[in-house]
């Protein structure tokens, strides 16, 4: 999830944000992937198949994402407002929601993979698995190709990164071809595993960027108003 910046340091310093997100087509990916991750959700515990699970968490997060982006613009006012006399949270709050929101998805997908796993995995229905994998695989890249159709950077962003996540999708599809070969259980981990392993890189990638912005803010701050700087 990226934004665009754009920093005045001439009158106060302050640190205007632009948030031009394109709202309804955001919209329309946070309720087709939350409707996707609750069908997903049921499935896999109907099935006891912690990849379909992971793949669950997987597309929450990413709806909870698309959703962020579309409330970020009023959830950042009121927090500058909250903050407003310090001056890291002021500028930070967005980067710092982000952070925790990554860190939320990490343990998330990955409390609910074990959970699965310590119920008991079951290598039946390879089949239905199968046509999940395929499914969530589709509706992720028709989402990201109207997105990356964006001529806004924020959306286009979320395209590109539903366009990476789309491969995890097909982790389900493959454990399911490889039960149907050889009916044993541990596909189906390994599935997860690799799902909860892609979306911790995606949102790990997403804390070390935003972790950067924080340090170029404050970096900048410091140079700003360091009694050799002049205007």
């Amino acid at each position: 999830m990226a934004h665009t910046h754009t920093h005045n340091h001439h009158h106060g310093h302050g640190c205007d944000h632009d948030h031009g997100a394109q709202t309804p087509a955001t919209i329309a990916t946070a309720v087709i992937l939350f409707s996707l991750a609750t069908v997903e959700w049921f499935a896999g515990k109907g099935l006891n198949n912690p990849g379909v699970i992971a793949d669950a968490g997987h597309n929450l997060s990413d709806a909870i994402f698309a959703l962020a982006v579309v409330l970020m613009i009023p959830v950042i006012g009121i927090g500058r407002k909250v903050f407003s006399s310090s001056h890291f949270m002021r500028c930070n709050i967005e980067s710092l929601v982000a952070i925790v929101i990554a860190f939320t998805t990490i343990a998330m997908i990955g409390y609910l993979s074990i959970e699965q796993v310590l119920k008991g995995v079951s290598t039946e229905h390879s089949e239905l698995v199968l046509l999940i994998g395929i499914v969530s695989w589709g509706i992720n890249l028709t989402l990201a190709k109207m997105l990356m159709r964006s001529s806004n950077s924020v959306t286009k962003s979320l395209g590109v990164h539903l366009l990476s996540d789309a491969t995890a999708s097909l982790w389900i599809s493959g454990a399911a071809i490889a039960t149907l070969a050889v009916a044993w259980w541990g596909w189906n981990v390994i599935a997860a595993v690799i799902i909860l392993g892609l979306a911790a890189k995606h949102n790990w990638h997403l804390i070390s960027d935003e972790g950067k912005k924080i340090h170029r803010l404050e970096s900048c701050s410091e140079n700003v108003n360091s009694p050799s700087h002049s205007h």
